[in-house]
């Protein structure tokens, strides 16, 4: 059991995370924007399609992009992520 929790640890620390910090620094949270988030790994360019509808009631961020299988196939990904807010504790 604690081989398998290992190699998941060691799969999650190789993927690229999107950062809160990130996205409001490119004022993906201040109202609609639309835009395409690249990044290189290893001689391969990758590339992510991102969608912010903040509003008060219903914001969310909308991630566009497409995953390869072993054939060689590319498959479209949609995913719709909620946002939430919540308050500082800390004075921030």
């Amino acid at each position: 059991m604690k081989t398998i929790t290992a190699n998941y640890q060691q799969e999650a620390d190789f993927l690229l995370k999107l950062k809160i910090a990130f996205l409001k620094k490119e004022g993906y949270l201040d109202g609609p924007k639309t835009g395409i988030i690249k990044w290189e790994r290893d001689d391969e360019t990758s590339a992510i399609g991102i969608e912010s509808h903040v509003d008060e009631y219903h914001p969310y961020l909308r991630l566009l992009y497409s995953q390869g299988d072993s054939k060689g196939n590319r498959h479209p990904l949609d995913y719709k992520v909620h946002l939430h807010r919540t308050p500082c504790n800390y004075g921030g």
